[in-house]
């Protein structure tokens, strides 16, 4: 809150609008690639040690699901990351590293906490954010192809400060 406070300020101080996207990845644990993420960690100079080791905590994981009594067999799960571990919040920081990435012109802002995502612009006018947050959207829905995510399109919300 106190980079994008501090975004603002700067905005106004320049006589811009700030303009901010607040989108949302859905199912965001349960839909990490372990490839991908191995891939990121190693980009992030992570040690190989380290990076074998998430690799066998994330492989042959199975799960069982119990509905009035009866349990499943196991089920495996060979994509997503355990929901309450605390590794799990670091492993997806380091899944959407990419995404957070994006904005990268002077003025463009990217902040994020797990999957929750904002994209944040300024300009003196409407048409040049417009633009910017347009490439932005772009390029995320780029990286959402990429690694096989969703957006929560319904969480969307554009906010202009001004």
């Amino acid at each position: 809150m106190l980079i994008l406070t501090e975004s603002i300020h700067r905005a106004w101080k320049k006589g811009n609008v700030f303009s901010a996207i607040f989108m949302d990845v859905a199912g965001a644990f349960n839909n990490v690639h372990h490839e991908r993420l191995i891939h990121n960690m190693c980009k992030c100079k992570i040690p190989t040690e380290i990076t074998q080791w998430i690799l066998s905590f994330l492989s042959n994981r199975m799960t069982q699901m119990r509905f009035n009594g009866i349990t499943t067999d196991h089920i495996p799960t060979p994509t997503g990351i355990p929901q309450g571990s605390p590794l799990s919040p670091i492993l997806y920081i380091l899944y959407n590293s990419d995404l957070l990435d994006i904005p990268k012109r002077e003025g463009q802002l990217g902040l994020g906490y797990i999957d929750d995502i904002l994209y944040g612009v300024q300009n003196k006018m409407a048409l040049g954010i417009t633009r910017e947050l347009k490439q932005l959207l772009i390029k995320s829905e780029q990286w959402r192809q990429r690694h096989g995510a969703q957006f929560e399109k319904s969480k969307y919300i554009l906010i202009h400060f001004t």
